[in-house]
């Protein structure tokens, strides 16, 4: 069973992608915000990430660029990252397709059917 890890401070919104990718078969992970996905990334080792931009303490970008910066670990500086937000401008798309985003989708624009499709996609299922 392939491992996701959900960073996002919408508690609302983190519980609907929970459940959604559980009815796939996919086992979850959640965290509220960048410092605390990046410590479950670091202890749990998710097959792929599905990572919010505007949060608390740090924010996606930051996340991801902490993440491929991870040079003691390449393992971990390599796991799969799917942006999903609100936030849809294009320096930020720009930002996370240099950080090696595999995918940016707007949550306002994305179901869980096309977020399961693209988790697929990139996990090659």
């Amino acid at each position: 069973m392939k491992r996701i890890l959900i960073i996002e401070d919408d508690s609302y919104f983190a519980a609907l992608c929970e459940k959604g990718l559980k009815k796939y078969g996919y086992s979850v992970l959640r965290a509220g915000d960048g410092e605390e996905g990046l410590e479950m990334l670091e202890k749990e080792r998710p097959d792929l990430v599905v990572l919010d931009i505007i949060m608390p303490r740090m924010n996606g970008l930051e996340v991801l660029k902490k993440i491929r910066q991870d040079q003691a670990d390449v393992k971990l500086a390599e796991v799969p990252v799917i942006i999903l937000t609100n936030l849809y401008q294009k320096n930020d798309v720009e930002t996370g397709k240099m950080l090696k985003a595999k995918a940016y989708l707007v949550k306002a624009m994305t179901d869980i059917d096309q977020l399961v499709d693209e988790i697929k996609k990139v996990l090659n299922e």
